[in-house]
Formats: structure tokens, sequence, C-alpha cells
């Protein structure tokens, strides 16, 4: 029922249902319009700041109209646009969100809204009751990006269409006190029939998928987002993918900690929430001893002097199984094929 209903969503998404995070800096419109044109469903990271005159959402207009172009939908008023847009909101105001990206989403007509990080104060309710408000005219739908059960709850009772169930095996900012996909998914998606059973909620797995074989574990437990962070389009910094493929043993050369964002200066994750990165050479000081404030001027040092190898590099535990760039839409295709190759194996085995 929900695979039939996300396609019904999000006409043109082949099964399995794909999906790239919409990783702040990481995407762009390139890359959305790679994934979607592949079968999957693009996604662009817009940031945080949706103050008047915010250059994260001029930039965001930019990288839609890039998408828009690489699709071939050159009009504005051609429909939806097959790309969803994800938003970090820890410290904006519905008021905010409302006044500041209502021109840019009238303009594109995303065909998606991802939520993430709310005031703990606030939550989401009043802008995804505006987001379906707005977008009931092209059927634009409503992503929260949840780490543990209650989470999830809430994001319901707020009034999202698909709930995002983020592991801890994922990179980048999560939960701080969470769980796999394994144990989250299973546990949410009972809770949703058992407490909402007269709605129909997609819960899509995110955190640790990087290839066939875990697109099929994920299949088992609901929808899935896929890293597409070493692509060839992706805008990551070439220092930064250089690293991940050269990582191995993710649990062990990764690290959940709130000193990656104390390190950069990025002060505005609740409590609630750390994230995921290689163990580098900020990292491995501040272990020795060094102390925060020196490793800020030192990251900020080398920053300035276009040095790299004390910048953060969010990443997941799945990263010893990332080998090599490609294009993102090979990714898709590929992972699709494999995924569908290993489902008729296993039924061989039964």
């Amino acid at each position: 029922m929900t695979t039939k209903l996300l396609q019904e969503w999000f006409p043109g998404t082949e099964t399995p249902f794909i999906c790239n995070a919409p990783m702040f800096t990481a995407t762009n419109g390139k890359l959305a319009a790679a994934v979607s044109g592949a079968g999957g469903l693009g996604m662009i990271g817009a940031g945080f700041d949706f103050s008047p005159n915010s250059e994260q959402i001029q930039l965001l207009d930019q990288e839609l109209t890039t998408a828009r172009k690489l699709l071939g939908l050159e009009s504005d008023t051609e429909g939806a646009l097959p790309v969803c847009i994800g938003f970090v909101t820890p410290i904006t105001t519905s008021e905010q969100f409302i006044t500041n990206l209502t021109p840019v989403l009238k303009k594109h007509r995303p065909c998606g809204v991802w939520l993430f990080c709310p005031s703990p104060s606030t939550g989401h309710p009043a802008i995804l009751q505006y987001c379906r408000s707005l977008g009931q005219s092209w059927g634009l739908r409503t992503f929260i990006q949840v780490g543990t059960v209650a989470a999830a709850r809430e994001a319901v009772y707020d009034g999202a269409d698909i709930i995002v169930a983020q592991g801890s095996d994922a990179g980048g900012h999560q939960w701080a006190n969470g769980s796999g996909i394994v144990s989250i998914v299973p546990e949410a998606k009972e809770m949703l029939s058992s407490e909402f059973p007269d709605r129909t909620i997609p819960v899509i797995a995110a955190g640790g998928i990087v290839d066939g074989r875990g697109v099929v574990a994920a299949l088992a437990l609901g929808k899935l987002i896929f890293h597409f962070t070493v692509c060839e389009e992706s805008p990551v910094p070439e220092v930064t993918k250089a690293a991940i493929l050269a990582a191995s043993d993710g649990g062990v050369s990764t690290i959940k900690s709130t000193v990656h964002d104390d390190i950069q200066s990025v002060g505005f994750f609740p409590d609630l929430y750390d994230g995921r990165a290689l163990i580098g050479k900020s990292y491995i000081d501040f272990e020795n001893g060094v102390k925060v404030e020196d490793l800020v001027a030192q990251h900020n040092s080398a920053k300035a002097a276009g040095d790299e190898s004390r910048s953060i590099q969010f990443a997941g535990t799945a990263l010893g199984l990332v080998r090599e760039k490609g294009k993102a839409a090979d990714v898709v295709k590929d992972v699709r094929s494999e995924a569908k190759r290993i489902i008729q194996e296993l039924k061989t085995r039964i």
C-alpha cells in the first residue's frame, strides 16, 4: 500500500523507492536532477537561515532553477518539480519560514518539503499546516526526519505525510540517543499502525545504506534513503570525498559527538542532537586534551589558508563500502539492479 502511495505521490519514481539525503552543502540542483532523472527522488539541502535577504534562500532558488533546466522543465508552471527541499529548523520561527520562503516555493513548486531538528519549544505543526495549504494545488508532500519512536509520534500528530526514520549509523547530524534502522524502523511502523490505524504513513529508512545489500535489508523495514556524498555531481569538496573513499571500518573510523559542531562554531543544534563524522586531526587532538577554543582557532586558521586537513567530514558507518565516485544516476540504477538480483537469489534459498 505505501509503495503504491509513494509512486502516486511522486510520479516517475521506481521501486525500490530511493532518494538522496538532503544534506546542506552536500547536495545541489545537479545532484537532485540526476537522482530524479534515474527514477529516484532528488533532494536539495536548503540550510537553516530563513531570514530576510538570506543568501541560503537565494542559493536555493538558483539550485532549483538548475534542477528544473536539467530535467527539461523550463517553465515554472509545468506542474510540480520532481525535487524535494530539505530544511533544518532549530533557529527559525514559523513566521520567518512562511514569509521568506513562500516566493521560492510558489515559483518552483517542489514535490516535497523535508523538515529536521525543530526548536524543542515549537515543533513543526505550523510549518506543516502552511506547506499543506500552500502546496495543495500541486500535491506537495511533507517529510519529517526523526530518530526516536517518540519523535515519529510527535511528527504524525503535527501532520507529517512521511516519516524518515534515521538510524545512528547515519553520517551527519542525528539524535544523540537513538538506535540503528533495524530497531527504529519496525518499532516506528508498529506504533503507527496501532496508534494511527486510520492513516497510511510511509516510513523511509535512513542511515548506513550504500549498496544493493543495504537496500534489500532496508526493504524489509521500509523504503530507503541513500547517501550520494561522493558522487561526481555532489558539491562536497574533493578532499572530503577522498577521505571518505580512503576510510574503512566505519564504526571505528567515525564518531558521534557534539564537539564536531563546537570546532566549526556551529552552535544552533539543540542538546538532543549530535553528529557522526570521520575521526580527523581535530578530534584526535580533542581526545588528547587540547582545549576546544584552541581547536576552533586551529580549524579557522587552516581553513583560511586553504588547508582542509582540520575540516569536519561528516560520514556514516557504511563508508567502508563506498569505493568510487560514480555518477548519481548510475548509482541509483546500479543499486536498484543489485537489490533486485539479490532478492531473486534469496528466493532460491527459501
